[in-house]
């Protein structure tokens, strides 16, 4: 059964490699660096991405 939970993915960092990373749907996504403004716009769309999906549930 899906978990049904109605959070918003967190932006946060991999300190390892600096990278901005998401999870979503227990998948890592990797961004790019870390507050860049290339990871932010990745990062929106992957929310974007996953709540248009019938399957997405945050």
């Amino acid at each position: 059964m899906p978990r049904l939970t109605k959070k918003v993915p967190k932006y946060r960092q991999h300190r390892a490699s600096g990278q901005a990373i998401v999870t979503i749907d227990r998948r890592d996504f990797y961004l790019g660096p870390w507050k860049s403004k290339a990871s932010r716009i990745e990062y929106d769309r992957q929310r974007r991405a996953t709540s248009q999906s019938p399957s997405a549930a945050f």
